[in-house]
């Protein structure tokens, strides 16, 4: 069996969009990284102990496999290990719009999820999931700040800068107690 649920399609006649950060024609505005999340793999101790635990990311299709917003993509999940790569296609038996609610379904032991590890940050660190395959690196998003170049930015957009940047920067510290040494010094936010 197979649930797909596309949260928050309902909703989008009724909510407006929120404004974006920056017009991409615009050639004056100014990226500046601030964070990284890396992707990961991971599932809730009884699921783990119900299924097994995956020793390779071959034997990833033979789990119950949670699919949310990262998860997608018809090129399958990347793992790479020892300077090689490998690609392995997933099915998802239950696949999610929303990142809380692919965490959620992986909580509740339904299956494996691979993630931004913002997204299950405080379930990692509780020990409601664990990380799968933590020899495997499946990359990092770069997290970025676009601003209008020089002093055309508003103080309150460079103060909310200013505050998602020390936030992540928090979040980065708890992934290090999670994760000693994923995060490579070229990798980390600005300071």
């Amino acid at each position: 069996m197979r649930l797909q649920r596309p949260f928050g399609s309902e909703l989008s006649a009724c909510v407006p969009r929120p404004p974006l950060l920056g017009d991409r024609a615009d050639t004056s505005a100014v990226a500046k990284k601030i964070g990284v999340n890396p992707r990961v793999v991971a599932a809730a101790p009884a699921y783990l102990a119900e299924a097994g635990t995956p020793e390779k990311p071959s034997d990833l299709p033979q789990h119950s496999i949670i699919v949310g917003p990262a998860g997608r993509g018809t090129e399958g999940w990347v793992f790479r290990k020892d300077g090689k790569s490998t690609s392995v296609r997933v099915e998802g038996r239950i696949v999610l719009n929303g990142a809380e609610g692919a965490t959620a379904a992986a909580v509740a032991g339904l299956g494996i999820i691979s993630s931004g590890a913002l997204s299950m940050l405080r379930e990692l660190e509780s020990g409601q999931l664990v990380r799968v395959l933590p020899d495997w690196e499946m990359g990092m998003a770069d997290i970025h700040v676009v601003l209008p170049a020089g002093r055309a930015a508003k103080p309150s957009a460079r103060a909310f800068a200013d505050f998602v940047s020390s936030e992540l920067r928090e979040q980065e510290l708890v992934w290090d107690r999670i994760c000693p040494g994923c995060l490579a010094s070229g990798a980390r936010s600005a300071a």
